[in-house]
């Protein structure tokens, strides 16, 4: 037996239930599975890379998502200090540019809202040895809000992130000179 199916309960449709099942045919409803997971094929493409790397970004542009779904970037950070360091993820919401005809223009879009697009990621302090790497998941879940009342629109939406350390109690420091560019383009 497979453990919890000591909690499962059949029974026997009473007539009275059949016959409801039999007149109130309603469609099934459509539900969209979004996966919060890191991929396998996000992490190989930085597993190298992270190995020679202080912080390096899987991929920086997915397109094609639409509202209510999610993509998971691969950021890696690789600790060169000569000991054991923190380190944390910091993300910044860069801005938002639609483009038609030819012509790109920018959407309104507010900062703290855009950021929660990515409330699905760990931001917690990562510990890692000296000449530790770690391979972390960035999700982005596109949700139905750019801005407060503002419902989210077609376009390019572009964020900044980087690794920090902690180089003394409570200072935290960029980890690296670049800034990873990671870019979501929404779609209708």
């Amino acid at each position: 037996m497979i453990k919890g199916d000591e909690d499962v309960v059949s029974s026997t449709p009473t007539s009275a239930q059949e016959e409801e099942e039999e007149t109130s045919v309603a469609p099934p409803a459509e539900q969209k599975t979004v996966s919060y997971e890191l991929t396998e094929t996000e992490r190989e493409k930085i597993a190298d890379s992270v190995k020679i790397q202080k912080s390096v970004l899987s991929t920086s542009f997915k397109t094609g998502l639409k509202v209510g779904d999610a993509y998971v970037f691969a950021f890696g950070i690789n600790n060169i200090n000569p000991l054991p360091t923190k380190f944390r993820l910091a993300i910044f919401f860069v801005d938002a540019k639609s483009s038609s005809g030819g012509m790109s223009n920018n959407i309104v879009a507010d900062k703290d809202t855009m950021v929660d697009w990515l409330s699905r990621t760990d931001f917690s302090t990562i510990s890692l040895d000296q000449q530790e790497q770690i391979i972390v998941p960035l999700v982005v879940e596109i949700k139905a809000e750019r801005a407060p009342g503002q419902k989210t629109l077609p376009g390019s939406y572009n964020f900044e992130v980087w690794a920090e350390y902690e180089d003394r109690p409570n200072h935290w420091e960029r980890y690296s000179n670049e800034k990873h560019r990671l870019s979501v383009k929404v779609v209708e």
